[in-house]
């Protein structure tokens, strides 16, 4: 089931097994395209892994399911109890181009 499939993808992430995390995320979205924690986890193995361009478009593609997604929301999906995995997590994401916070919508005139 996709559901599995993420949480083991989950669990390779934090142990740094990049290649297995992303084996198995990849067909969760494959399946599941609007999912947007597999998104999330997705973009950031890809920048792990240096694969910056990559997660750069894995971003791209989960702010089409969730424009109004960011770091803030990130933080609340994925509220690791160890603060170094936290930063870590963030700090992939934002190395990917996810925005701080999300856009403050313009006034119409």
């Amino acid at each position: 089931s996709p559901a599995w499939a993420f949480a083991k993808g989950h669990s390779y992430a934090l142990m740094k097994q990049w290649g297995e995390a992303l084996a198995h995320m990849l067909p969760v979205l494959e399946r599941v395209p609007a999912f947007v924690p597999g998104r999330v986890q997705t973009a950031r193995v890809l920048q792990e892994m240096g694969r910056t361009k990559d997660a750069a478009i894995a971003i791209r593609l989960l702010r089409e399911f969730a424009p109004r997604y960011s770091l803030l929301n990130a933080a609340r999906m994925f509220p690791y109890p160890v603060a170094a995995e936290r930063k870590r997590l963030l700090s992939a994401l934002r190395a990917a181009a996810l925005p701080e916070a999300p856009a403050t919508p313009k006034p119409s005139s």
